[in-house]
């Protein structure tokens, strides 16, 4: 019997020895992943639509790095409609590429007025795919885009309809290389709002006696499918 317990003890204390040595991080906490960028706001651009609703919600919680992230860098290109490229505030619009967006994104956001309820800035996008490749998706969008800011007009209200093209990195990823824009009449465009260009005298008050504007809440995204998205 005394030489039963005695082998028992011997083969718990190897076994606790063998545990010992083959690591003891199985006794330790594991270190938590790292959320994903932008928390429930982000969604992995493994398709377009998803890209368009990042792009959304970038705008509607004035978040510049998720913002930015839905463009290709190295590609993009934004298209402003022809009358402000050749209008008295044209060179504002000129060689539009990923490093002018970055630059007018973050000059808006700073410049919105946070102490307006219920947001500072509200985008209602609604989109569809209007063609599509493998490699490449080309998707309509209207927008009705509402903002408050610090300085004046105090007040603008853009609405129209952008042309995204976004395509498909190696990773299989997609982003947007290239914004075509185009504002509804009697409206300011997205590219105006961006540049805080208001000097077209285009509607610019959201207040009353102005054109309706859209509803007081973050806005929405409805996508639409006319064509095929991969």
């Amino acid at each position: 019997m005394n030489l039963r317990r005695t082998t028992g003890f011997l083969l718990f204390v190897g076994w606790l020895f063998t545990i010992w040595g083959s690591g003891c991080d199985l006794f330790q906490l594991r270190e938590p992943e790292p959320p994903a960028p932008g928390g429930e706001q982000w969604l992995f651009p493994d398709t377009p639509s998803k890209v368009l609703t990042n792009f959304q919600n970038a705008v509607n919680n004035f978040n510049l790095s998720l913002y930015l992230r839905c463009f290709d860098r190295d590609q993009f290109l934004f298209l402003p409609e022809e009358r402000l490229l050749h209008g008295p505030s044209g060179d504002l619009y000129q060689n539009w590429d990923f490093e002018v967006e970055s630059t007018r994104v973050e000059q808006l956001f700073q410049s919105l007025d946070l102490g307006h309820f219920p947001s500072p800035i509200i985008l209602n996008l609604t989109f569809e795919v209007v063609d599509s490749t493998l490699e490449q998706v080309r998707i309509e969008a209207t927008y009705d885009l509402q903002v408050y800011l610090r300085e004046s007009p105090g007040e603008a209200h853009a609405r129209g309809t952008s042309l995204f093209t976004l395509e498909r990195d190696p990773s299989s990823l997609w982003s947007i290389v290239q914004w075509e824009d185009q504002a509804d009449s009697g409206y300011l465009s997205f590219a105006e709002i961006k540049a805080r260009d208001f000097s077209s005298g285009r509607y610019r008050s959201v207040g009353p006696g102005g054109r309706p504007g859209p509803k007081s809440h973050r806005g929405s995204s409805q996508p639409r499918s006319r064509g095929r998205e991969p």
